[in-house]
């Protein structure tokens, strides 16, 4: 007992100093984990895409500067004029840095070198992220511990983990909607300068790069002019001219917008409310055309895909909240409360946006991945509550949380970097199986090492692997443009799948007994007949 109370008081003493310590040394990991892990991942489709929208917007800005027809020397040959661009509504602010380093540098870097500092970079804004994540937990007055537990939540989440890596467009807006939240709780607090032009930048970026933000944001505004009865026109005030310096920014990072912002914001609302983007969707052992989903479809991606912790946690802590705002008064909410009662109004204001409205969704959840903050911070609330309710159950809590946070990271670490194929254990095989695990494409890197002993390596390239053709360690590889007509080629369908009649599974990655992706091999058929009827 004496130990007890001498560590006790030791810890007391120091407690400022050991927090600080333990908080530390869990960023300085998760950062070190990062700087080794960014290269695992392969080069996804979409950031070749997301590469080609910042070009063409460069060469837009270039010839706005330096005439028409100019381009910076070495730019890559792209016709694309952004007043034509099918993808001008697509916003390349957060994308601008990456863009300004490759001018820099002539355009003379590698494919794996400009791949690289993409995975690097959204990594980076992930990692700052998770550091906003522990300020918005002390504004809600979790405690130090609860929230370092939101963090290493926000951190350990397998699928939003992998996508912290290649994932430009979804994982950067997870991040940017991070510190825009921030920032208008900042707001809510107490209206300062350096609070509002925090909020303005961010949302500028943040709707930038998604305009479903500015749903949120416009709740926070709301909240922040109700907050009570006197000074409504100075709040008033307030909003507009945040409003005015973050529309101020947007049209600065927007180049698209710079010959009618308003005309530009107006189709932009219209193009993304009602996007055309016909194509199936496999949804457990159904499948559904994304302009006709369900509408539970976001709720079951999200309860499929991340850990029994979230979600037990998040529904609990949803019905903790709405427990705590019935049981008191306006009048009687302390602002932290007022925070908690904001948040809990986007949450649902948002899922219940998705289920009646449904907008066109593909791949899961990934277009509502910064839901993942609310649910992060939900889960905490709900496991506070459990473990408060009484001394019986803090026991258990206890186990349950640290057991199913050790599960998880052991499963991340077995998994790397395939940690986008995770699907929690309520989910059953059968619905897994006719899902499509590697909808990015990132394991074809990986796949195509398999064949470094093949002298010739023709490779049908159907995926942005290809880029890495040439570059030390790839130079044997050929490209291939004849779907059928290469030695090898990668396969990333559902399970299930017929493969071609002229090729054969040569190899697979698989996770969890699951196939992310297989490298096929060309048969060769030698006799007359079969050359027939292959043709």
């Amino acid at each position: 007992m004496d130990e007890r109370k001498k560590i006790r008081a030791f810890y007391q003493r120091y407690q400022n100093r050991i927090q600080a310590g333990i908080l530390g040394a869990v960023y300085l990991c998760f950062f070190l984990w990062g700087l080794c892990s960014y290269q695992d991942y392969g080069i996804s489709w979409d950031e070749k895409i997301q590469r080609e929208h910042g070009l063409v917007n460069l060469k837009y800005v270039y010839e706005q500067i330096h005439g028409a027809g100019a381009v910076p020397e070495g730019f890559p040959d792209i016709a694309q004029n952004l007043e034509t661009y099918s993808a001008r509504y697509y916003g390349i602010g957060i994308k601008i840095p990456l863009i300004l380093i490759e001018y820099l540098c002539g355009f003379q870097m590698t494919a794996r070198q400009i791949y690289g500092m993409n995975h690097l970079y959204t990594f980076l804004l992930f990692f700052c992220a998770s550091i906003f994540v522990y300020r918005i937990a002390k504004k809600l007055k979790y405690g130090f511990w609860y929230a370092l537990l939101a963090v290493l939540l926000f951190i350990s989440c397998p699928r939003i983990l992998a996508d912290a890596f290649y994932n430009i467009k979804d994982s950067a807006f997870l991040s940017l909607f991070v510190i825009m939240l921030y920032y208008g709780i900042c707001v809510m607090e107490e209206f300062r300068l350096r609070s509002a032009a925090g909020l303005a930048v961010c949302a500028a970026f943040c709707l930038n790069t998604r305009i479903v933000g500015a749903f949120p944001l416009g709740i926070t505004c709301i909240f922040y002019l109700c907050r009570q009865r006197g000074g409504m026109w100075k709040r008033t005030a307030q909003v507009f001219g945040t409003g005015a310096f973050s529309a101020l920014i947007y049209m600065l990072i927007t180049p698209a917008s710079w010959g009618n912002f308003i005309s530009f914001i107006s189709h932009a609302v219209r193009v993304f409310s009602n996007y055309q983007h016909i194509g199936y969707v496999s949804l457990g052992n159904r499948v559904y055309l994304d302009t006709d989903l369900p509408w539970y479809y976001t709720v079951y991606c999200i309860f499929a895909t991340v850990p029994l912790l979230y979600s037990a946690g998040s529904v609990t802590g949803v019905f903790a909240a709405l427990k705590e705002l019935a049981g008191k008064g306006p009048d009687q909410r302390s602002q932290p409360d007022q925070i908690q009662t904001m948040l809990l109004a986007q949450f649902l204001s948002l899922l219940l946006y998705d289920a009646l409205m449904r907008p066109i969704k593909y791949n899961m959840w990934r277009h509502f991945y910064f839901l993942f903050i609310y649910i992060t911070l939900f889960t905490v609330k709900g496991i506070r509550y459990v473990w408060e309710t009484g001394r019986i159950r803090r026991l258990a809590v206890n186990v349950l949380v640290c057991g199913s946070m050790a599960v998880t990271c052991i499963w991340i670490a077995a998994s790397h970097p395939y940690e986008y194929a995770y699907f929690n254990l309520l989910l059953p095989t059968a619905d897994t199986d006719a899902m499509r695990y590697d909808y990015w494409h990132v394991s074809g890197q990986d796949l195509l090492r398999r064949i470094q002993s093949d002298p010739d390596r023709n490779v049908y390239v159907e995926d942005c692997s290809g880029l890495y053709f040439g570059e030390s360690g790839w130079e044997n590889y050929h490209h291939n443009y004849e779907k059928d007509g290469a030695e090898y080629k990668t396969d990333y369908s559902e399970a299930g799948t017929k493969l071609p009649v002229i090729y054969r599974r040569l190899d697979e990655i698989q996770v969890g007994g699951r196939t992310v992706g297989s490298l096929l091999q060309r048969i060769h058929y030698h006799d007359c007949l079969g050359k027939y009827f292959i043709s």
